[in-house]
């Protein structure tokens, strides 16, 4: 499976980009304007496949086939504070799954629960293609 792991894609993501919007930074830069104008897209058809969760935003990342925040109706302004990263949801490869969530989301919860905890990589992969990757 192919992901966007590539060197060029992680420094794009590190320098442009803000998590699911892209920076309000301004840049000096001939391909700004187009990764800027298509951001969204970008990020509404990717999707991360969990590894040990130390790359993904729990809450703004899409990592459950939607983001946390999207599925829990978290207002816009809470979200420059949600920082924490999947990892820090799990223990010895296991979840921790808050006891807040787990009683009122059931179905998340167990969605979360479905999801194996390794020691390889996240990688964000292209829901677009058959083979993941976006060329």
């Amino acid at each position: 499976m192919s992901s966007s792991n590539q060197e060029w894609a992680i420094l794009y993501r590190h320098i442009f980009g803000n998590g699911n919007s892209p920076t309000q930074r301004y840049f000096k830069s001939s391909i700004w304007s187009g990764i800027k104008s298509n951001w969204h897209t970008a990020m509404s058809n990717s999707i991360w496949l969990v590894g040990e969760g130390k790359s993904i935003n729990f809450w703004l990342d899409n990592w459950l086939g939607s983001t946390l925040v999207n599925s829990l109706n978290i207002p816009i302004e809470f979200h420059p504070s949600l920082l924490a990263k999947v990892a820090d949801f799990t223990h010895d490869y296991k979840w921790t799954i808050p006891k807040l969530i787990h009683d009122l989301f059931p179905q998340i919860a167990s969605s979360i629960a479905d999801i194996t905890i390794t020691n390889k990589k996240d990688q964000i992969v292209w829901q677009g293609t058959m083979d993941d990757s976006l060329s």
